[in-house]
């Protein structure tokens, strides 16, 4: 009987792990959504590493920026809501990081133009 109770509590807590893991992996494509709608990538591969940048952040800084400030005590929502706040500037991040590598990359002179740009 002791052992039924236990696979019990095991299954119990594998699904609240699941669960978890889904909403979590729903809230980093619903963030890169929205940011998707505020600044359309110009290409696919930019569009590729939008996703990836933004996906990999709600999924992985998210619950560590939890765990570090001790908020695990705040509700599910929260949570979420706190990994959906890191995913979005990692959309907007790599919008920026892709664009600056693409305006160099069609220079004339990327030389000039890289070493300029670490002037200013």
């Amino acid at each position: 009987m002791n052992d039924m109770g236990g696979a019990l509590e095991q299954s119990a807590t594998g699904m609240a792990i699941g669960a978890k893991i889904g909403s979590l992996a729903f809230v980093g494509a619903l963030a890169a959504l929205i940011a998707m709608a505020l600044t359309p990538p110009k290409s696919r591969t930019e569009l590729m590493g939008m996703i990836a940048a933004s996906f990999g952040s709600a999924m992985f800084i998210g619950p560590l920026a939890i765990e570090y400030y001790g908020l695990s005590h705040l509700s599910f929502q929260s949570q979420l809501g706190i990994c959906f706040m890191v995913a979005a500037p990692a959309w907007l991040g790599w919008c920026v990081v892709a664009r600056q590598f693409d305006r160099w990359r069609k220079a004339k002179n990327p030389e000039h133009t890289i070493r300029e740009d670490l002037k200013r």
